[in-house]
């Protein structure tokens, strides 16, 4: 038997986030995700591609016909997955929580501030 925490994040309003995950988008562009996505060797650009990871098809397909590709929409679809993506984690731990609760096995909602304190004074 395993000994472990699970431990969830909570504590936003929809509306709060998606401006975070909105900030988050336009950091990764502000740090080089174009390049990166841009340099890419064919089997890595293969495998972002079968393992279906946020964004990296968007900009592949954007950097292919970069004249006529909209960098606005290009950030669009990426936040709308990425929203969609969270919407899915929120389900799946909701329906994780009933479960451990049931099976008397212990379950964390904390917010993101908690976590930090928590954090500093414990090793995962």
């Amino acid at each position: 038997r395993f000994s472990y925490k699970v431990i969830a994040l909570e504590g936003l309003e929809k509306e709060k986030k998606t401006i975070v995950l909105m900030n988050r988008i336009k950091d990764f562009f502000l740090n080089g995700w174009l390049a990166e996505v841009r340099y890419l060797k064919p089997e890595e650009k293969e495998f972002v591609l079968k393992r279906r990871f946020i964004g990296y098809p968007e900009i592949i397909s954007f950097l292919q016909d970069e004249q006529k590709g909209n960098f606005e929409l290009l950030c669009d679809g990426i936040l709308l997955r990425t929203v969609q993506y969270a919407k899915r984690q929120r389900t799946f731990l909701r329906k994780l929580s009933r479960h451990m609760f049931e099976s008397n096995i212990p379950f964390v909602f904390v917010d993101n501030q908690s976590l930090r304190d928590y954090g500093k004074y414990q090793k995962f």
